[in-house]
């Protein structure tokens, strides 16, 4: 997984897979489709959005620290600002919660031509996805995540509070008993208590294995 490139988006997902895998006597761990796509995948466009739009104003450091991508300066705006408007121009994202997002981008992706990403889950949900497979496409939402908070710190707003709007508990308990990764409680989490947690962890990590661009975030 080397060519992956790290950064803490790696560290979050990695210590998600680890603890997500499922393990069999012969043949190799997997996650099934269904943990990705309402789990893992999600999470990692969410914490690349609420992490983007907290150190939106310093490109140059925080691709480098949560993405693990550098170049010259001034790229990694640019590389986010046509991430960002791209995906407005592809989603109808005023309508999404994060998980739609990644479930419409991802059944576009594969070619499923199925009733919506719903439908896909409930047809695919238990299909094995390889680790590496399951963290490649983790960069990609957290990259996806990271641009529009990046430039649409509103829209990503938006989206955070349609995925934690509370359902009726009867909906949440058939959900979970279907099968999907959301756990057998819904959570209570609002947007500063998302981005205080997230920007915390986020920073820890920066200080033990970034400090060089620690300074310039924290700051």
């Amino acid at each position: 997984m080397d060519e992956i490139p790290g950064g803490f988006w790696r560290a979050v997902a990695e210590g998600f897979i680890h603890g997500q895998l499922n393990k069999r006597f012969f043949g190799r761990p997997y996650l099934k489709l269904g943990q990705c796509l309402a789990g893992l995948w999600p999470y990692l466009f969410e914490l690349g959005g609420i992490l983007g739009a907290k150190h939106a104003a310093k490109p140059n450091a925080f691709v480098p620290a949560f993405l693990g991508m550098s170049g010259d300066a001034g790229v990694a705006k640019r590389v986010l600002v046509e991430q960002g408007n791209s995906m407005l121009g592809r989603h109808s994202l005023g309508s999404m919660k994060f998980s739609d997002y990644v479930g419409a981008d991802f059944a576009n992706r594969i070619g499923y031509e199925g009733d919506g990403w719903h439908t896909l889950v409930s047809e695919r949900g238990t299909q094995k996805v390889p680790p590496k497979v399951a963290l490649t496409n983790g960069w990609e939402y957290s990259s996806a995540g990271a641009a529009l908070g990046t430039t649409h710190p509103d829209v990503l707003r938006a989206m955070f509070e349609r995925t934690y709007v509370r359902v009726p508990e009867e909906e949440w308990r058939r959900a979970y008993a279907a099968g999907l990764d959301i756990g057998p409680e819904q959570p209570r989490t609002s947007y500063g208590e998302a981005d205080e947690t997230e920007n915390r962890n986020f920073m820890e990590y920066c200080r033990e294995f970034r400090p060089d661009l620690y300074s310039v975030l924290k700051d």
